[in-house]
Parts: structure tokens; C-alpha cells; sequence
């Protein structure tokens, strides 16, 4: 306030300034303490829930060996390392491509509006994947034997495959497509494979680790569920086919033009 009154008397710093400058001082101060006030309630409700305590009872209660505990943290860090490798690279590469250090039609050229992976990246995230349902599967082997398969645990193994198998669709496209193909398989990935699979894969986790912990019944969990299919699936169907208007609209070959 003394600042603000020096350049005021100043003349350096108008009313006009220091109305623009309270405004965005108070719409930061807002946004930190939204932040302490959401972090208060989750802290709030971990302790009411006791989800950290639930959660170490399971992993005591698993009977895997310390060293069992140990390795998956490090496969846990491992996949974050890889995930960064991705990430990265395909942002250094792409940065490449613009500069034109990368050819085109390349592993490491990006391939559309600087928005796609490299199709290098594109191949590596979905082994990535694969590999990541290969190890669900085999901490859930034991458990999908004896359960039925509209039971959670199948469910929950099916919603992670669907996540790898539905994002390697995209891979059809190529920069040599056609726009209006391309375009297709692209806002494939972006709605049905974002806003359908991986909201599903969250919604199945979430309710399958509930029910192991005793939050909530598997009967209401399964119904929560199956209304989040019918949900998606209308949802992500419909925002992919709307993009359908923009693929065959002339207004591409103004723009190309």
C-alpha cells in the first residue's frame, strides 16, 4: 500500500493501474486460498475415511514380502520415468520437426497440427501400456480365477485393457492419410479414448478400491458403474461425431489456401 501511494503521488501510477493491480492481487489470493481450502477438506476427509490406514491394513494384510513392497514402488517410479520419457521426447522432437531439423513422414516427425506424437512416441506409449495391463493381470490372476466375469475384479481388468487397445486404433492414421480420415481416427483418440476409457478406468478403480476397503457395497458400486458406461459412451460418441462437420467443411481449403 505505501508503494501503490508513492507511485500514486508520484504520478507514475494511475488509479485506473492500482484498481487493475488490487483486482489481480485479490483474484491470486483467491486462487491460493481455493487451493488451502480444497486441500483442508481432502485432508478432512482422509482423516474421516481413513483410507491411509485402510490402505497400509490391505498392503499388510497381502502377504507379499517387504521386497515385494519395494519392487513394485520401483516399477511404480519406473513407469512415471517412462511416462517422462515419452512426454519429453515427444516435445523435443516435435519442436524438430517444426524447425525442420526432423524430416517428414519420419519415426520422430509429428504428424498433425502439432498435436499428435511422433509416431516413434505413439509406438512406445502403447507397448507402454500393454505392459502395464500385463502386470495388472499378473496381480490379479489369482483373483479373476475364482471370480465371476461380471464381477469387479473382471471388470476392473477389462476397463484397463480397453485403455491400451483402444488408443493403439489411433495409430491407423498416418501423416499420409487423408485429412478427413485422419481427422476420424484422431478425435477417436481424443474423445472415446480420453473422455470414454480413461474415464471409466478411473471410475471402476475408485469404486473396485472402495469396495475392497468396505466404503461401499459392490452392489452399489456395480450400479454406479454401469450408469458411468451408459454415460460415457453416449457422451465421448457424440463429441467424436460432432467433429465430423469441421473434417468435411470447406473451410479446411480455405485455410490450406
Amino acid at each position: 500500500m505505501l508503494f501503490a501511494a508513492q507511485e500514486l503521488l508520484q504520478r507514475r501510477l494511475g488509479i485506473p493501474e492500482i484498481k487493475t493491480a488490487m483486482v489481480q492481487t485479490a483474484q491470486t489470493a483467491g486462487m491460493i486460498f481455493i487451493i488451502l481450502l480444497g486441500a483442508e477438506v481432502f485432508d478432512a476427509f482422509l482423516a474421516l475415511s481413513q483410507l491411509p490406514m485402510k490402505g497400509a491394513d490391505m498392503v499388510r494384510n497381502s502377504g507379499l514380502p517387504p521386497y515385494a513392497v519395494m519392487a513394485l514402488l520401483m516399477l511404480f517410479y519406473i513407469l512415471l520415468g517412462a511416462v517422462a520419457v515419452v512426454v519429453f521426447g515427444s516435445l523435443a522432437t516435435e519442436a524438430l520437426s517444426v524447425f525442420g531439423v526432423v524430416g517428414e513422414g519420419t519415426l520422430f516427425s509429428q504428424q498433425w497440427e502439432y498435436l499428435d506424437l511422433p509416431r516413434i512416441f505413439q509406438i512406445l506409449l502403447t507397448l507402454g501400456m500393454f505392459i502395464w495391463i500385463a502386470i495388472i493381470w499378473r496381480g490379479l490372476r489369482s483373483r479373476l480365477k475364482t471370480s465371476s466375469k461380471a464381477g469387479m475384479p473382471w471388470l476392473f481388468f477389462f476397463s484397463g485393457l480397453a485403455i491400451p487397445m483402444f488408443y493403439a486404433v489411433g495409430l491407423i492414421a498416418t501423416s499420409d492419410t487423408p485429412f478427413a480420415i485422419a481427422d476420424f481416427w484422431r478425435f477417436w483418440v481424443v474423445h472415446l479414448w480420453v473422455e470414454d476409457f480413461l474415464e471409466l478406468f478411473t471410475t471402476v478403480m475408485v469404486a473396485y478400491l472402495f469396495v475392497l476397503l468396505g466404503v461401499v457395497r459392490e452392489r452399489v458400486a456395480m450400479t454406479v458403474i454401469f450408469l458411468d458406461i451408459i454415460l460415457y459412451s453416449i457422451g465421448g460418441v457424440i463429441g467424436t461425431m460432432h467433429h465430423l462437420y469441421f473434417s468435411g467443411t470447406p473451410t479446411i481449403v480455405a485455410i490450406s489456401r
